[in-house]
C-alpha cells in the first residue's frame, strides 16, 4: 500500500509543481521563436523583383582553364547554363580555352525556350 501511496503523491506532485518534469529530467522546454517584427519589404511587396535583381550573376575566370574544366568546377550542368556560357566562349568544344580575367554573365532561372515541352517545333 505504501507504493501506492507514493506513487499517488508523486502524480499528485508533477501535476501541481510547476516545470516539475523538466525538474525531474533535466530537459528544458525549447523557447518559442517569436516572428520578427520588423519584416523586409519583401514581405509585403512582389517578390518578382526582388529574384528578377537577382537572377543574373558575373563569374571571373580565376586561372586560365578550358571549357570542360571551368563546367565542371562551377558544377554548370543544366543544359540553359552551358549553352550560356558556350555562346560567351564561342565554341562548344571541351578543349576550348577560357583566359583567367574573363567574365562570364550567368542568367539562373530558365526561359520558356529553354524547359522541354514550352515551344513549339
Amino acid at each position: 500500500m505504501t507504493a501506492a501511496s507514493l506513487l499517488l503523491a508523486a502524480a499528485i506532485a508533477l501535476a501541481v509543481w510547476p516545470r516539475a518534469i523538466e525538474t525531474v529530467t533535466g530537459v528544458r522546454r525549447v523557447p518559442e521563436l517569436r516572428s520578427a517584427d520588423d519584416l523586409s519589404a519583401l514581405s509585403g511587396d512582389n517578390a518578382t523583383e526582388f529574384f528578377g535583381e537577382r537572377d543574373e550573376i558575373e563569374i571571373r575566370v580565376a586561372k586560365d582553364t578550358t571549357l570542360r574544366e571551368f563546367l565542371d568546377r562551377n558544377r554548370l550542368n543544366k543544359p540553359y547554363h552551358r549553352r550560356q556560357i558556350v555562346e560567351q566562349v564561342g565554341s562548344a568544344a571541351p578543349q576550348t580555352p577560357i583566359a583567367a580575367g574573363t567574365v562570364l554573365k550567368l542568367r539562373l532561372t530558365p526561359t520558356a525556350a529553354d524547359i522541354p515541352g514550352t515551344t513549339k517545333k
